[in-house]
C-alpha cells in the first residue's frame, strides 16, 4: 500500500487505538518510516483525539478527594475498633469487625422486646446496636439520614409503598429521608448497628 492507501483504510485511527496488533503492525510501522504524510496523519489523529478525551472526560468533583480519604481513614478505624470513638457505618464496612466489637454488649437471650444500646450520642450523629426478634415498625425521619448495616440474621426492609429490600448479614442500606419504613424480621432474630446522621 501506498501513503494514500494507508490513510484512506482507516489503519491510521486503528493504531492510534492499539487495534492493529501482529504483521499488520509491524507493516503499518515500516510504512510510517517511508512516508512522512502517513507519519503527520498519524500525529494529528493522535492529538484530536487527546483533544476529544479532554473534552469529554469527567473530572471528578472537588469534594470528591475528600470523601474518598474520609472512607479510608474510616476503614481504619474499623480495623482498630474502639468503642469509645467509633467510626461511621457506610456501605464499605465490614460486619465482622463490628461484630467482633459489641459481642460483649448483647444479651445472651432476646426476649419480646427489641434490646437497643447506645454506641455513640453526639449532636450530629447517633448510633444504636439493635438485637430484635419482632418487626420494627413504620416510621420516618424528617431531619435524620438514617441507615443501617445487618450484622447477623435476615431481615426485610419496606420503604414507601412499593420497594422491599431482603437484607443478610453484611447488608447495609440508607433509608431516604421523608420515606416511611419498617422492618420485618425474617430469621430469629437479627442484630444491627443503626445509624442516624442529623441534616
Amino acid at each position: 500500500m501506498n501513503e494514500q492507501e494507508y490513510i484512506e483504510s482507516g489503519m491510521v485511527l486503528d493504531y492510534s487505538l492499539g487495534l492493529l496488533t501482529g504483521p499488520e503492525k509491524l507493516a503499518f510501522e515500516h510504512a510510517l518510516k517511508l512516508y512522512s504524510e502517513l507519519d503527520q496523519e498519524l500525529k494529528a489523529v493522535q492529538e484530536g483525539l487527546e483533544k476529544y478525551a479532554s473534552a469529554y472526560s469527567n473530572l471528578p468533583l472537588p469534594s470528591t478527594k475528600g470523601k474518598v480519604m474520609n472512607a479510608l481513614e474510616n476503614l481504619l478505624h474499623e480495623k482498630q475498633m474502639n468503642l469509645n470513638k467509633l467510626p461511621v457505618i457506610n456501605k464499605f464496612s465490614d460486619p465482622g469487625a463490628w461484630m467482633a466489637a459489641v459481642a460483649p454488649l448483647l444479651p445472651k437471650v432476646v426476649d419480646g422486646e427489641p434490646f437497643m444500646h447506645i454506641l455513640t450520642a453526639t449532636d450530629s450523629i447517633t448510633q444504636l446496636l439493635v438485637m430484635s426478634a419482632t418487626d420494627i415498625p413504620d416510621e420516618v425521619h424528617e431531619d435524620v439520614w438514617e441507615s443501617f448495616i445487618i450484622l447477623e440474621g435476615e431481615c426485610e426492609c419496606h420503604i414507601g409503598t412499593d420497594t422491599v429490600i431482603r437484607l443478610t448479614a453484611g447488608g447495609y442500606l440508607e433509608i431516604p429521608m421523608h420515606e416511611h419504613h419498617n422492618v420485618k424480621i425474617i430469621s430469629k432474630y437479627v442484630v444491627g448497628i443503626m445509624q442516624r446522621i442529623a441534616a
